[in-house]
């Protein structure tokens, strides 16, 4: 049976994770934290900026194509 990508992936990743010291360890789950952290930073600060947009053009009325007014915004 073929093994998938995905489990040859897990198991090379599992392989080299044994071989670090504790310090290591530590300083890559601190990088995933971080990692993570700054993805959903990222993603909430996107769907706010969508949704601003999305109420400015819809609710309020902007006309999207008049330039003069997105510039004083």
């Amino acid at each position: 049976m073929k093994r998938s990508w995905q489990s040859r992936d897990w198991s090379r990743l599992i392989k080299l994770f044994r071989g670090l010291t504790f310090y290591e360890r530590f300083e890559q789950a601190i990088i995933l934290t971080l990692i993570t952290l700054i993805m959903l930073v990222t993603a909430i600060a996107t769907i706010h900026l969508i949704g601003a947009v999305w109420h400015l053009v819809v609710d309020v009325g902007i006309d999207p194509i008049n330039q003069t007014i997105f510039q004083a915004i």
